[in-house]
């Protein structure tokens, strides 16, 4: 070992005691674990007999990089007892022998792949085992070969599977790959190249390792590194007694078990010169007495494994060496096993002509049988001669394994077409197989005998007979020569051969010894070429367990191998060469298709298919003897058409009807039997009608016709055992084209009594619906009819307007006048939509009623009455209140009107009407129900009451006009139309204007004031002249700016008074009051020009006197003078008091 593991080595001297006893444990393995007498157990269980014995080359290398092994804790494997086998039930045997469950190959294979001697034991690996890895485990190693303890070899990879839980499951294969160096991450949890440790607990790619000393677990290598190999075997140890190798003690040992060294080598190739021994037809009873003829063409591939697809090589048989398939110098791998199949044969060539695909599976073993590939596996040797040739023919009678071959791979020929005269007859040979497994059956075999027998007498044929056992003749006498069965003695010759009685019911032999298909096959095979037979019919139970080797048998009389099958082939080959078609009929369960194939052709009987149309049938004891009925009757060019009556009893189930009467109509056939086209079925329900041809490939076209017409009574269904038939339910006929001789045609047709009555649905209207309403409008609904808690009746019904409805069942149901007695029916209805078929939109269907379900009485009518109402559907509308922009009002006001809503015209016109508000401008009043107005009317608003003012305490705003109202809308449910009453406002506002003029000169005079009274005007108002522009702003200002005009605007309508306050100066004031109105049809006043008087003129002094006016004026002055001063005095004294 490496240094390192030389110091992994020392340091775990110091490892606790744990540690140490692991350590211990390794060494134990290495050194003494395995005792010298350890053997294969002693009896296999029956269910692992069959993988062991499949394991025929098992320890010997692939052709390409194929590895070889050998283990250290395995024996070399010894057969089993003969009590451990289950042999055919073939009353007498040769031999106790039976198939061995050893390798086929270990015998010779010591050298290459072999397992060990008995107690030969390999050294383990110095080292051991890791110690640091927990118990359980499993150890083994992967060493050069050829054994003891050589170099390891790192890389490697094996397959673990386990825990077991029988013969056929083994639990998980875990993929174990070598880990080669620290730290170890997968399974293999030991670092050193080439040795494996895997323990409890090991997680990797197939999940976590559950182990336990209780189990059992079993290896194999799966792969080495480059140019290594070694072999695909299982390496298996058990925890008790078995068939599996025991890889060290019956107990695990301190929870380790050790499988051992494994092997490799390196690859090591030689070339090799193989041949292929084809044959095609029996000539002799000897092992050689093979011929080649029609082989040219025949093609072979070799592959790396019996599994592999793709050939290495290919090779092909030429006309100049028939027989003889050569792989001339092919490198291949030193020991391996060579796998070698027969391909396709060669385009165009004889072969393919002649002999067709090969054949790929045959089934062998014992009481239980296997599919395997038919395949050549040979161990090619590793020293000495590079030439071989295969397959190697093996004679034995005990020990025999399942591909024990003959020494010449075999292929069926092409199955000859069977000639027939309808006129002259048909020479038939029968090949009976009269072995131990057919005792309990002999009679029915007589009986299946005479069905052929007796179908053909009459007719021009003859018959030939040969039976086989352990040999031939088995326990009929062979008859090769044809005896005719014209005539009913010359019939009853025949019956006499196997059976007691004239009427061939009973047999006169005694079945016993083994199965020999082949020498039964070769002495029929002689008979057809003296006698000249048409067509051959083989009955057998058995899977052949004997062959001819010449001067006696090979087999064992309990195992079925490719050595008594293939030259059952070459026989059967044999009679075909002579023209004579083979037809195998399989009895019971005991023959695989493969075998029965094999001998015949590879098309399995159907119904309907003629003698020319297979090559081979099973049939069960119970079905044999109308099969050989029907092989007489497409012998003879006949064919035959039955109706089957099956009739179902209310409450029954089916059973065969006697009394129905059914026609034949056909075409084709030149004659009938019966010839009238009519029948009634017989106590088995069946009449049968048989055509006759006058040529082998006439075809007649069929119609079959229930004519029974029975009250209460319905057919149900009519099937037929042929795939075209064309069925029609409705006119109770079937029709049947191209039946052929041979041909047994079928058809059975189903009748059910029902004890039914009727189901009626009616359509109603209720008063809510108006008169004349619903005509034209189409209800549906649905029905459904219960029994048993099942539907027994379903469908659809339909009607337009009131009455009665229309009612269709759904598919698979009866018709509503056949609804099963006692059901109960029940109805619905799909809601008619909206208003359709009602006099307009304000009407809507309202949910319907459905009267009571009612149960079915017989031959009475249950009536479900559907009713339908109707409802009247009302719609709103608003109204909107505005006022025109601009427009001024009181926001206390309220406004209210009249509506009125009408639905149609002319005199179906309807018309609803009410009143709207009271509601304030921009506010929206809305119908309601109580309302009732008819959906989809048209809404309009006819009047509107409003206050006389629109602002009360301010007339100049008076109404502009009526109010207007927007166009009328539709009544709906939703999204109301709205109608707006629009009013609009305007002020009344007027203007006066007057002049002050001199009373005489009409001159202008400024400087006058005037009051004034009225609407919204102040108190003490008053107008004073505007003399200059601009005038002042402001309410009742004088806005004329000439001296002595006046003018007063924005005057709201009313009254007005206007006095002269102060008059011009000069003048005198008017003593007058001057009113006038502000309406709407006087808003422009004009007072025109008032008249003012200049004041009287001054007396005068004399002259230098004073005027009086001065005097005034002077006193006037004083007076104020004098106030003024006793006002200072006395605000003087309060401060004096308060100071």
């Amino acid at each position: 070992m490496s240094g390192s593991r030389s110091g992994r080595r020392s340091s775990r001297r110091k490892l606790n005691r744990k540690r140490f006893l692991g350590a211990l444990l390794g060494l134990t393995l290495t050194v003494g674990m395995f005792p010298s007498s350890m053997a294969v157990a002693d009896t296999p269980d029956p269910s692992d007999t069959a993988s062991a014995a499949e394991s025929s080359v098992s320890s010997s290398p692939e052709l390409t990089n194929s590895p070889e092994v050998t283990n250290s804790q395995s024996v070399t494997q010894t057969p089993p007892t003969s009590g451990s086998s289950s042999p055919e039930a073939e009353g007498q045997t040769t031999s106790s022998a039976q198939e061995s469950t050893t390798d086929p190959t270990v015998e010779t294979q010591a050298a290459v792949g072999a397992l060990p001697a008995q107690g030969e034991v390999s050294q383990l690996s110095v080292l051991g085992p890791e110690a640091d890895v927990g118990t359980p485990y499993v150890y083994w190693a992967l060493r050069t070969a050829p054994s003891g303890n050589t170099s390891l070899i790192g890389g490697g990879s094996f397959e673990l599977q386990g825990p077991r839980v029988s013969s056929q499951n083994w639990g998980t294969n875990y993929q174990i790959a070598d880990c080669v160096s620290t730290p170890c991450t997968g399974y293999d949890k030991d670092p050193d190249p080439g040795e494996f440790q895997v323990p409890n607990g090991a997680t990797g790619p197939q999940g976590t390792i559950s182990m336990s000393t209780s189990q059992r677990w079993r290896l194999r290598p799966a792969g080495t590194p480059a140019n290594w190999y070694f072999a695909d075997h299982w390496y298996e140890f058990a925890s008790s007694t078995s068939t599996w190798v025991e890889m060290g003690s019956a107990d695990w040992s301190n929870g380790a078990r050790a499988f051992g060294n494994f092997y490799a080598s390196t690859v090591v190739t030689r070339d090799y010169t193989i041949t292929v021994n084809k044959g095609t037809y029996r000539t002799g009873t000897g092992p050689d007495n093979v011929s080649a003829d029609d082989t040219a063409g025949v093609r072979f591939g070799l592959f790396s494994s019996a599994a592999a697809t793709t050939p290495l090589a290919t090779c092909e048989i030429s006309s100049a060496n028939l027989g003889k398939c050569v792989f001339p110098q092919t490198a291949l791998v030193a020991g391996a096993v060579a796998y070698i199949k027969e391909l396709s044969p060669a385009p165009g060539s004889v072969a393919a002509a002649k002999l067709g695909e090969p054949l790929a599976t045959l089934t062998t073993g014992t009481s239980t049988y296997t599919d395997r590939d038919y395949v050549i596996q040979y161990q090619l040797p590793s020293t000495g001669s590079t030439s071989v040739t295969v397959p190697v023919s093996t004679e034995r009678t005990s020990g025999s394994l399942w591909n024990d071959q003959s020494g010449y791979f075999a292929n069926r020929v092409a199955n000859p077409t069977l000639t027939q005269s309808c006129s002259a007859g048909v020479k038939v040979g029968v090949l009976l197989d009269t072995s131990g497994s057919v005792r309990g059956f002999q009679n029915t075999l007589a009986k299946a005998t005479t069905a052929l027998v007796t179908g053909l007498t009459g007719t021009q044929s003859s018959v030939a007979m040969f039976s086989f056992d352990t040999g031939t003749p088995g326990r009929v006498v062979n008859h090769p020569v044809l005896q005719s069965v014209q005539t009913t003695a010359g019939a009853n010759t025949v019956k006499s051969w196997y059976s007691s009685d004239t009427d061939g019911q009973t047999a006169n032999f005694t079945p016993t010894g083994g199965t020999n298909w082949d020498l039964g096959l070769w002495t029929t095979a002689q008979g057809a070429q003296a006698n000249d037979y048409d067509v051959v019919f083989v009955l057998t139970d058995g899977n052949p367990t004997f062959s001819s080797n010449g001067s006696s048998n090979s087999g064992t009389g309990s195992l079925t191998s490719f050595r008594e099958l293939e030259r059952a082939i070459l026989s059967a080959n044999a009679i075909k060469k002579t023209g004579a078609r083979v037809i195998t009929v399989g009895i019971g369960s005991n023959l695989s298709d493969y075998n029965l194939s094999s001998i015949s052709g590879p098309s399995k009987y159907a119904e309907g298919k003629s003698l020319n149309e297979f090559d081979y049938i099973s049939a069960d004891w119970a079905q044999l003897e109308q099969v050989m009925k029907d092989f007489a009757q497409g012998l003879k060019c006949e064919a035959t058409v039955t109706v089957e009556k099956q009739a179902k009893a209310y409450g029954g189930s089916f059973t065969a009807a006697s009394g129905w009467e059914f026609g034949l109509g056909q075409t084709g056939a030149a004659s009938q039997s019966p010839t009238s086209s009519s029948q009634t079925t017989g106590q088995s329900g069946q009449a049968t009608w048989t055509l006759r041809f006058t040529h082998p490939d006439d075809e007649a076209s069929v119609v079959l016709t229930e004519s029974d017409s029975r009250t209460g009574w319905s057919l149900s269904d009519i099937t037929c055992n042929v795939g075209d038939a064309e069925v029609n339910l409705a006119n109770k006929t079937v029709t049947i084209a191209g039946i052929g001789i041979g041909e047994n045609v079928k058809c059975t047709f189903k009748n059910e009594e029902s004890r039914t009555g009727t189901l009626a649905i009616t359509k109603a209207f209720d008063s809510s619906v108006p008169s004349g309403s619903g005509t034209s409008v189409v209800f549906n609904g649905a029905y459904t009819c219960t029994l048993g808690g099942n539907t027994v009746a379903s469908g659809t019904w339909s009607r337009t307007g009131i009455g009665p409805a229309t009612l269709t069942p759904a598919a698979g149901s009866p018709a509503a006048n056949q609804i099963p007695v006692g059901a109960s029916c029940s109805a619905t209805e799909t809601q008619p939509a909206g208003s359709d078929g009602l006099p307009n939109s304000s009407w809507e269907w309202d949910t319907y009623t459905v009267g009571p379900a009612v149960t079915i009485a017989t031959n009475q009518t249950g009536t479900i009455t559907v009713t339908n109402k109707a409802k009247r559907v009302y719609g709103n509308f608003q109204v909107t209140k505005l006022l025109a922009v601009g427009s001024t009002a009181d926001t206390s006001n309220t406004y209210s009107g009249n509506w009125s809503c009408t639905l149609g015209t002319g005199a179906s016109a309807e018309t609803k009407t009410g009143t709207w508000g009271p509601i304030a401008a921009g506010a929206t009043w809305t119908s309601t129900v109580s309302d009732q107005i008819p959906l989809g009317a048209n809404c309009t608003v006819t009047s509107e009451t409003r206050p006389d003012w629109p602002v009360a305490g301010d007339h100049s705003y008076q109404w502009h006009g009526d109010p207007t109202f927007s166009t009328g809308v539709t009544a709906a449910k939703d999204n109301l139309g709205t109608v707006t009453v629009t009013n609009k406002t305007k002020r009344i506002v007027g203007s006066a204007t007057w002049s002050k003029v001199d009373s005489g000169s009409r001159a202008l005079l400024a400087g006058s004031t005037w009051t004034l009274v009225g609407p919204n005007v102040p108190a003490n108002t008053v107008v004073s002249d505007c003399t200059a522009a601009p005038c002042p702003t402001g309410a009742f200002t004088d806005q004329d700016p000439v001296a002595g005009q006046f003018k007063l605007t924005d005057l709201l309508a009313g009254g007005y008074t206007l006095t002269e306050k102060t008059a011009p100066p000069g003048y005198r004031l008017v003593d007058k009051d001057f009113t006038f109105t502000v309406d709407a049809d006087h808003l422009v006043i004009d007072l025109g020009a008032i008249k003012n008087k200049p004041q009287d003129a001054a007396v005068l002094p004399l002259t230098g006197g004073l005027g009086r006016d001065a005097f005034l004026l002077g006193g006037t002055v004083l007076l104020l003078l004098a106030a003024g001063a006793l006002v200072i005095r006395q605000r003087r004294a309060r401060r004096v008091q308060q100071g």
